[in-house]
């Protein structure tokens, strides 16, 4: 009776353990997931705004700067952009979302889930005459696995060639 006892308890902690283990690889893979679908929301976003748009600032520098600094391009947190209907949208980082404020409605509109954080938004806008101009949008945006305190981050990064006002 004490060695099937033991045998018992035997199977019902290895049994344990591979359910526990099994949970939290499922939860780590929907966190990476729900980081990985964010930050292709927030990037779809921008991209549908500047690939049409025109870009009127990145942090603190203007076409004229961007054009002077040629190749290396000019980098900020920050983003300014007018669409096509002509009202110009900023996109900045605020309270660990990228947020939207466009002179339509100045309340702020954050972009992607609220189960994530947004760590870093750099934005570097490439202009050369002639060329027509390109973004780099690099964003570190993590999520906490419920229960367990492990933090998934990513960084990602996509250039988008823009199509509107950008050859001179």
């Amino acid at each position: 009776m004490l060695v099937a006892l033991s045998l018992m308890v035997i199977v019902l902690l290895g049994g344990t353990l591979l359910f526990t283990q099994n949970l939290r690889t499922g939860g780590l893979t929907e966190v990476d997931l729900r980081v990985n679908s964010s930050a292709r929301a927030i990037f779809d976003e921008l991209e549908r705004t500047l690939r049409f748009g025109e870009i009127i600032r990145v942090g603190e520098s203007r076409r004229d700067d961007c054009l002077s600094a040629a190749s290396s391009g000019v980098s900020g947190s920050s983003l300014v952009v007018e669409t096509l209907s002509g009202v110009e949208t900023e996109y900045s980082l605020s309270n660990q979302k990228v947020a939207s404020v466009s002179g339509d409605n100045p309340e702020p509109f954050y972009l992607g889930g609220d189960d994530v954080a947004v760590n870093s938004l750099d934005i570097k806008w490439f202009c050369q005459s002639g060329i027509s101009d390109k973004i780099n949008l690099e964003i570190s945006i993590s999520s906490t696995v419920l229960g367990t305190g492990v933090t998934i981050t990513k960084t990602v990064s996509r250039d988008i060639l823009l199509l509107n006002g950008s050859i001179n």
